[in-house]
């Protein structure tokens, strides 16, 4: 877990320390709405997809007109829906399972379509810290394990809103796949979650 986060965070830190050699940054912000489910190696789903958020900031340090290196962190909400719970007592209910990360990813970027190369298409790693898990209104984090460790990728188009192109607006479809088991002391299949969102974002 530390090798997966100290590796995210020396390739952002990389595309900063870099843009004082002439390279160009971008940075902005997004957020958007999470459809959400958990799988398991063997690909049983849960019962009931769910619905999130996530928000966040980034920065995009370009190499080259096609391509840059996107550092990005961010709040992203996990989860699924009518699950089941057992309490102290025993007692068995379906409730819906919300998990809340703070994620940080870095992902190369490929720039593509014309002059402008308006679309992006990008792949790479996230490790995602829980902060937080619920199953309904009961607080259920000490089940869950701290890190969550996978891929990310998104689909974009840019749409510039000044003549020159510095500040731009953003559409994307993102998608998140987990690779580590989200519960603890798990004696059966691995879980893991998966993510597919639509985000909405400015850069500047």
């Amino acid at each position: 877990m530390k090798t997966a986060l100290s590796t995210l965070v020396l390739l952002i830190t990389f595309s900063f320390s870099h843009a004082q050699d002439g390279g160009d940054v971008e940075f902005g912000f997004s957020g958007g709405l999470n459809l959400t489910n958990v799988s398991t190696i063997s690909d049983q789903t849960a019962a009931k997809s769910h619905l999130g958020f996530n928000g966040g900031f980034y920065a995009d340090y370009f190499f080259s007109e096609r391509w840059s290196l996107r550092g990005r962190a961010y709040y992203n909400q996990n989860g699924w829906d009518d699950g089941f719970y057992v309490d102290k007592g025993g007692t068995l209910y379906v409730v819906n399972y919300s998990l809340h990360y703070v994620t940080i990813s870095a992902t190369p970027n490929w720039h593509f379509g014309g002059k402008r190369k308006n679309f992006y298409l990008n792949l790479g790693p996230y490790l995602g810290v829980l902060v937080g898990a619920n199953a309904g209104s009961t607080q259920v984090k000490d089940n869950f394990n701290a890190t969550d460790i996978g891929l990310e990728s998104s689909l974009g188009v840019q749409f510039p809103l000044t003549q020159k192109g510095s500040s731009k607006l953003f559409v994307e479809l993102a998608g998140q796949a987990g690779f580590t088991d989200i519960f603890k002391d798990n004696e059966g299949d691995a879980v893991r979650n998966r993510k597919n969102s639509l985000n909405i974002g400015i850069t500047f």
